[in-house]
């Protein structure tokens, strides 16, 4: 690795450099702050029962945690943060897989991770062809790799399968990792950050609040109409 390239990954030292880091940092951290007072206020007003109260406090604990694990890596530099998100990558595909039957499929999650790791070096290098090229590769490789096989039956499934998983954990991911290579990344995570946990805090503060009909009951019991329309209030 020569010297500008290991500046370019490794720039911890210009970690505050953009005056909306620190901004973002701190707004991160008042909304974790506020959240968990906010809880217990819901839980001393009645709008939720201890055993709710507890949920929430376990998914507190579970950003606290998040929080911890995705700035350390935004304020070291690209390299930490392109290696943080190959890492997310491969887990989220693998429960993917578990979820979706796709665990025996050798091949197709030999192409996923395959092109989870490409992704990753087109981002390392800040190569930008080979970085987009690597959706229509992998994807195309992905209904190559299983004919051999020879086996017709829930071949359009073990794809679409493998595709969906590719773009949604592989490349969509990746790309996460690629703003690493912008000058100005760290405000743009953290702010991205920042956006995603707002929303889930209003989400679920608006929806206890407010209540009303179920969004999606039963995909997901716990949401309602409110606390979706609440959730879209602090990313707009």
């Amino acid at each position: 690795m020569n010297q500008a390239l290991r500046e370019r990954l490794t720039d911890y030292e210009r970690a505050f450099e953009h005056p909306v880091t620190l901004g973002a940092l701190i707004a991160v951290v008042a909304v974790l702050a506020g959240s968990v007072v906010l809880a217990w206020l819901l839980f001393r007003l009645g709008k939720i029962d201890a055993r709710l109260y507890g949920e929430v406090f376990l998914r507190w604990k579970s950003w606290l945690v998040l929080v911890l694990v995705m700035v350390a890596p935004i304020l070291l530099g690209p390299l930490w943060v392109i290696g943080a998100v190959a890492i997310l990558s491969i887990l989220c595909y693998r429960e993917y897989a578990r979820a979706t039957g796709l665990t025996d499929e050798k091949a197709i999650n030999g192409v996923v991770v395959a092109g989870i790791l490409a992704a990753t070096f087109a981002a390392l290098d800040n190569y930008p062809r080979l970085f987009f090229a690597t959706a229509a590769l992998t994807v195309g490789l992905i209904g190559v790799v299983t004919i051999p096989q020879d086996r017709p039956p829930g071949y359009l499934r073990r794809v679409a399968g493998g595709a969906l998983g590719f773009l949604l954990f592989g490349y969509s991911l990746a790309y996460v990792g690629y703003i690493a290579n912008d000058r100005n990344y760290r405000p743009i995570l953290i702010l991205i950050l920042l956006s995603v946990e707002s929303n889930d805090v209003f989400a679920f503060c608006v929806g206890k609040l407010i209540g009303g009909p179920k969004l999606l009951p039963k995909t997901s019991p716990g949401k309602t109409v409110a606390g979706s329309v609440g959730a879209l209030a602090p990313a707009a």
